[in-house]
Order: structure tokens, then C-alpha cells, then sequence
């Protein structure tokens, strides 16, 4: 059972430039049809989105953005995004933190970590390479390290 579903038709993103005094003028206007677009990040030159349960790389073609990779099958909507080097920080909806790494000599996105408490994150802010604080729904702010 569903309490509220999800009615939605269809997603973009819309990629501009910012041009002489101020000028916005659009480049691309990409569809995106598997769910919300809520979370956008730079990622080594290219473009990190969280669109709904899944992680997706765009790099910008002549037309529209060109999916690179994907991380299908997180729990729920990917929250929150930041990213350093060639990790990033997914704030999940209700579960969350996980960190991905993006290996690039098989061009794929691996989870390096997941946070084993359930938390629905609201906003999220990396401290360094290895630590992120984020705070909940519920106004509880945690701490999460990665070992090293």
C-alpha cells in the first residue's frame, strides 16, 4: 500500500551557459523517464545525478547529455549528493549515507560503504576525505567516518 504515489510523467535537466553580463543561454535539454531528478553534483568534469533509486554520469554531448554509468537498486530516492576526488557522498532518502567511488578503468560506479542505521537524511556537509555530517528529519545530526 502506498500512501501518496508518485504521479509523475517525466524529468530534465536543463544544462546552460552562463554567457556575458549575466546571460543565461540554454545548451541542452535532456528527458530523464525513471523518476525524480533530486540531486545534481559536478563529478571530475562531468555530471553526477541522483535520479530516483538510481546513480547516473552524464558528460555533455552535442545534443543532450549522454549517460556514461549507472548504480541501479538503492533503497530509495537518492537525498543529497557532494562528491571529492573520485568518491561521492549519496544521501539516500530513508536509509542514509553510502559512499560511492568511481573506478575508472571499468567505468562503473562501486559502493565503498553504507551507513547500517536507518536515517532519513535532510542535508548533508563533507567534513574531509573520509568524514560526512548529516542531519536527519528529525533534527539529529550524526557523523560518519570511513575507517581508513
Amino acid at each position: 500500500m502506498t500512501m501518496h504515489p508518485l504521479k509523475q510523467t517525466g524529468s530534465y535537466i536543463l544544462l546552460y551557459r552562463v554567457e556575458g553580463g549575466g546571460h543565461l543561454k540554454l545548451l541542452h535539454r535532456t528527458t530523464v523517464d525513471d523518476g525524480p531528478i533530486l540531486a545534481l553534483a559536478h563529478f571530475e568534469g562531468r555530471l553526477l545525478a541522483g535520479v530516483g533509486n538510481s546513480l547516473r554520469l552524464y558528460e555533455m554531448g552535442k545534443r543532450q547529455l549522454l549517460r556514461k554509468c549507472e548504480l541501479r537498486g538503492l533503497p530509495t530516492f537518492v537525498k543529497t549528493l557532494q562528491t571529492v576526488g573520485d568518491r561521492a557522498f549519496v544521501g539516500d532518502m530513508m536509509q542514509s549515507i553510502r559512499i560511492v567511488r568511481y573506478e575508472t578503468s571499468h567505468n562503473r560506479l562501486v559502493v565503498l560503504a553504507s551507513d547500517p542505521c536507518p536515517r532519513m537524511i535532510v542535508s548533508q556537509e563533507m567534513l574531509d576525505w573520509n568524514t560526512v555530517a548529516v542531519g536527519d528529519k528529525f533534527g539529529c545530526i550524526s557523523i560518519l567516518r570511513l575507517p581508513e
